[in-house]
Parts: C-alpha cells; sequence; structure tokens
C-alpha cells in the first residue's frame, strides 16, 4: 500500500490536472480515528470554504458533492486499509495458472499480476484520465504545473498564517513556551546557515 501511495503522489504531480483543487498527496491510516480527523480538517472544510467562496460570485458549488462521491468510493477500500491487514488465499487463482501453463493458454488468458509494472500502470492511468475522462491535453503540461504550483503556494502560505495564529494564541502569552519556541527556532536557524556554509564551501 505504501507504494502505491508513493506512485500515485509521484506520478499524479508529474502529470498534473489543469483544474485540480487540491494538491495530490495520498496517505493510508490503519487508524479511524485519525483517518476521519483528517477527512474532516483536510476534506470537508476546505470544500465547504470553497462552495461559500463559489456562492459569493454567483456560481453553483459542487465541491461538497465532489468529496462526498470520492468518500463513497473510498469506503471499497477500508476493508484493506482501515481493518488491518488481510489474510487471502490464492490456491484457486495459483491451481487456475498452473493449469493454463500446462495447456499452453498462460499468453491467450493473461492475469498474473506479479509481471506488472506499477509505476507504469499508474502512468498509464494517470494519463488515460487526463486524455479520456478529462479532455485535456497531455502533451501540455506547463499550465497545469504552473496550477499546482500556485496550489502549493497557497498552502505554505496558508500554513504560515495558521502558524502565526497559533503562536499568537498560544505561545506568545506565555513566558516558558515562548522560551521554548525561540530556542527551536534558533537551533534550526543554526542549522541553516551551517548547512548554508558547508554548500557555499563546497561550491566554490
Amino acid at each position: 500500500w505504501q507504494k502505491m501511495s508513493n506512485y500515485l503522489t509521484e506520478y499524479s504531480k508529474r502529470i498534473p490536472y489543469e483544474h485540480a483543487f487540491r494538491r495530490p498527496n495520498l496517505s493510508l491510516t490503519s487508524h479511524s480515528l485519525l483517518h476521519d480527523s483528517y477527512v474532516f480538517f483536510s476534506h470537508l472544510i476546505p470544500a465547504y470554504l470553497a462552495d461559500i467562496g463559489l456562492r459569493c460570485i454567483g456560481h453553483k458549488p459542487h465541491i461538497v458533492n465532489i468529496y462526498k462521491n470520492l468518500h463513497r468510493t473510498l469506503l471499497a477500500l477500508e476493508s484493506f486499509t482501515i481493518r488491518g491487514e488481510i489474510q487471502c488465499s490464492y490456491d484457486s487463482v495459483n491451481s487456475l495458472r498452473q493449469l493454463l501453463t500446462e495447456n499452453n493458454l498462460s499468453n491467450e488468458f493473461f492475469f498474473d499480476i506479479r509481471a506488472l509494472h506499477w509505476p507504469t500502470y499508474v502512468e498509464s492511468y494517470l494519463i488515460g484520465t487526463k486524455r479520456y475522462v478529462l479532455n485535456e491535453d497531455v502533451q501540455c503540461l506547463n499550465g497545469a504545473q504552473k496550477h499546482l504550483n500556485n496550489l502549493r503556494n497557497i498552502r505554505w502560505t496558508f500554513n504560515t498564517i495558521v502558524l502565526v495564529l497559533l503562536w499568537r494564541i498560544f505561545i506568545s502569552k506565555r513566558p516558558t513556551a515562548r522560551n521554548l519556541w525561540y530556542f527551536i527556532m534558533n537551533f534550526f536557524v543554526a542549522k541553516f546557515v551551517r548547512f548554508f556554509k558547508i554548500l557555499s564551501a563546497g561550491n566554490t
């Protein structure tokens, strides 16, 4: 599952969609509470805020419905992810594969996924979705990549604003927390300066 998650995230960034609402990021967990919390904060809240924005500019809201359809689709994976590891028997599949091999029919009825190259499969799947479902030009990725970079900048800006607000609310008014915050920031700044000096020395 982790490899598949990495493949989907990597190739979704290589083959971005022109009208993506969020940056591609797939993470799997076996903890239902963590999953529900992530869905609420990372899916539902942005979706409702986006629909409110669409209403304000006179467009029909549809982001929440998209996420609801997505969640219904993902329920099919719940038994294999959240509910833990499932032990399956492949005796019937192995018997059928052996029978086809003995009768020289393995090439005509090929279903052995062990020979499948998953990165290529994921790439072909995303290209097919972009071309045949979304009717986008797979040869022109510059605009979609620029849109993806804008989504990244929006996310970084939003996270920075949230961090500053949390600092103002919880840290700045407490001397102990403030001193700990300054210590952590000084530590990372010192590490960054040291890394930059080493990098500069290596380039000279």
